[in-house]
Formats: structure tokens, sequence, C-alpha cells
């Protein structure tokens, strides 16, 4: 018996010499994005790992009061298939060739509607991740992405056409208080000219007194020629 035990070790040593390999590993990210209301957004998962990965499930959860699942979408060579159930969107991958997880390329993209103002997290839960070798890989680091929205463009812009800003504004009144100026300074100036002109006219009149004695010059001057040529 015991030299039995001794024969089945030295026939177990060769075999241990041989490990067997692990099963690699692929990790996710999914993008953050910020956008305005009322719009469609983007969310593209990235994969991760030193293998192809040819197939994937997935959990995505999100919030259904500030987002609105459209639509899933994948590369050239892969297929996607969503079923949402309304905060839950459960999808499945496959890629026969294998996606690229060397480079962290794109495995696929949500497309949501922003449905209100504020910060929507999208957390996800991933199993049954296969390599293009039909190997079994393992599930590592899954960061969530996060759809932070603001206010509409076109409420912004039709605030800002119905009240104008304190800058604009300062500068119509400047304007406005420029041309009044400029159409009193025109005014005052005209004003002035008229004065002056009116002024050197009644200047240029000879005073009453001195024409009403040259007007008796005169007549005494003709009265003295008839006179001279009566005697």
């Amino acid at each position: 018996m015991k030299r039995l035990v001794v024969f089945l070790a030295l026939c177990l040593i060769p075999l241990s010499a041989f490990p067997c390999s692990a099963a690699s590993e692929v990790s996710f990210s999914l993008d953050s994005v910020t956008c305005q209301k009322n719009r469609l957004t983007d969310l593209e998962l990235h994969a991760s790992g030193d293998t192809p990965l040819s197939a994937a499930l997935f959990s995505f959860c999100y919030d259904t009061g500030m987002l609105e699942f459209r639509q899933a979408s994948a590369p050239s060579g892969s297929v996607v298939a969503a079923n949402d159930s309304g905060g839950t969107v459960k999808l499945s991958f496959l890629c026969p060739a294998g996606a690229d997880a060397e480079t962290g390329a794109p495995v696929l993209t949500l497309t949501f509607k922003t449905l209100c103002e504020g910060c929507a997290e999208v957390h996800y839960a991933v199993s049954d991740c296969v390599d293009s070798g039909v190997r079994q890989m393992n599930v590592g680091r899954c960061t969530a992405g996060a759809v932070s929205v603001e206010g509409s463009a076109d409420n912004a812009a039709a605030k800002a056409e119905i009240f104008p800003t304190k800058q604009g504004a300062s500068s119509n009144t400047t304007k406005s208080t420029a041309a009044s100026h400029a159409v009193m300074n025109n005014d005052t100036t005209t004003a002035m000219n008229s004065v002056g002109t009116i002024a050197a006219a009644k200047r240029a009149e000879p005073p009453a007194a001195l024409s009403l004695v040259i007007l008796c010059a005169s007549v005494a001057a003709v009265s003295a020629f008839m006179a001279v040529l009566l005697y």
C-alpha cells in the first residue's frame, strides 16, 4: 500500500508542472455626459481586457423620472437585443469575431431622452462573459455612467429675448442718452446761431434817433435848396 501511494505521487508530479491557464478578465466603463433637457443623448459602454469579447449579458438601471430609454446599438459585426421594463434594461451582446477590448473601444451604445434637469446615474451588472475562444471571462470593475441635464436652449434664448441683460439695457440707454444729448446740442447750437444772427442784424441797424436826425437834416437841406431857387 505504501508503494502504491508513492507511485501515484510520482505520477502527479509531472502534471503539476503544467498549471491550468487562468481565465481572462474584462472590465467595463460607461460614459458620463452633459446635455440639455428634451434631447437625445448617447452613452457608450467601453470594454477593457486582454482578449476580445464575444458575448455578455447586461442589466442597466436608470431613473425613469429623468431618463427615457430609446434604443441600444452596437458597432458593425456585433448584435444587441434589449428589453426595457421601465427602469431596467436587459441586454444581450453577441460578436462572433470578438469585440476589441484591448484598446477600450465601445462595444455598445445606449440612447436616452432627457426629461428634466438634474443628474441621473446609470448603473449596471454584467454576467456570462465569453471571449473569442469560447472561454469564460471573469468580470472586473464596472464603472457607472451619468447624465447631467441642463435647461433647454430654446427656453434660455426666449428668456434672453424677453428679459435682456443689464449690460444690453445699459448699452441701449447709453445710446438713447447720447442721441438725446446730440439732439439737445444741435438745438442749442441752432438757437445760439439764431440769437447771434438776430444780434448781428440789430447791430447792423442804425439807432432810431440817428435815423430821425438824418431825416430832418435831409428835409432842411432840401428846403434850403428850394428857397435858393425861388429867390
